[in-house]
């Protein structure tokens, strides 16, 4: 079996720094003292939610990050070249699914000097899994009597294949190095067995692959925008000002959450995905305090 070839980009370079904004610094070089996350041990969760709402420069701030993004998803590439998110250590793309896992074996093995993996996006990812999956399986073939034969094809792949890639993840937490899994949202019915069904956020998987992250996932965050409602005469119009940015961390009706750390449920998210994390990184710091 030959081996897959690695994909590795060179993040554009920054536009010059806007008057007034202070040059972002290199950060420091990666060493065995500073892995983990804030002193602890190293940190795996899922971050959620839609487009445009900071998700990548999020990412991004996390220690010595450097991003393995799928062949459709090079949003950390513009976002530097255009001075709005910190450049990360490393861009490595994975074109196919052996070169994910691949990919993912490199890190683990301290081939990258990054402190914390960030994937963008796990929906892209999902789709390399699928098209390895009905090729190996079903001949590649798509219609109702193949892949998608009664579901048949994302449920097998979510049992068999889609685990590969969580073992992996295990393996890059376990070398001290932080896992940070980037998603899109959607919005999808939920059938409540107790009364009436409802909409709600959830990442845009399929249900068997999100079932499989979600109990891989020390965390999952769901972080979106917050905008108040005025009432004008019988119409209902968004007040853009009052716009705001939340990372939820617990389970709702409206939206699929969770920790194990003890955050608090809401986490006030600023207007940047530097600021969101600043505020996840306060109230971390507060946990470790309260020991």
């Amino acid at each position: 079996m030959t081996q897959p070839t690695t994909t590795r980009i060179s993040p554009r370079s920054p536009a010059p720094p806007r008057p007034g904004v202070p040059k972002t610094q290199s950060p420091p070089k990666n060493t065995e003292s500073s892995r983990g996350f804030l002193g602890r041990s190293a940190i795996a969760g899922v971050v959620y939610g839609p487009s445009g709402v900071g998700k990548t420069s999020f990412g991004a701030e996390f220690p010595d990050a450097g991003f393995l993004i799928d062949p459709q998803e090079d949003g950390i590439l513009d976002l530097v070249e255009y001075g709005q998110c910190k450049k990360p250590r490393e861009v490595l793309k994975a074109e196919n699914w052996e070169q994910l896992l691949s990919l993912c074996a490199d890190v683990a093995n301290r081939k990258y000097d990054i402190g914390t993996l960030v994937l963008d996006s796990a929906t892209g990812f999902e789709k390399l899994c699928f098209h390895h999956h009905c090729r190996m399986y079903f001949d590649n073939d798509w219609s109702s009597k193949g892949f998608y034969s009664y579901q048949r094809g994302p449920k097998n792949a979510a049992k068999t294949d889609w685990p590969m890639l969580l073992d992996a993840l295990n393996s890059v937490r376990e070398s001290g190095i932080n896992v940070i899994l980037m998603a899109h949202s959607t919005v999808k019915q939920f059938s409540n067995p107790e009364g009436a069904d409802y909409d709600r956020y959830i990442p845009y998987l399929d249900g068997e692959t999100w079932q499989q992250t979600h109990r891989w996932a020390q965390f999952v965050l769901f972080y979106n925008y917050h905008v108040s409602v005025e009432k004008e005469g019988v119409k209902k119009k968004a007040n853009i000002e009052s716009e705001k940015r939340f990372l939820y961390t617990v389970r709702t009706a409206a939206y699929d959450a969770k920790n194990r750390h003890g955050l608090p449920p809401l986490i006030e998210a600023g207007s940047s995905g530097k600021e969101a994390y600043e505020s996840f990184v306060s109230e971390f710091n507060k946990l470790k305090e309260s020991v």
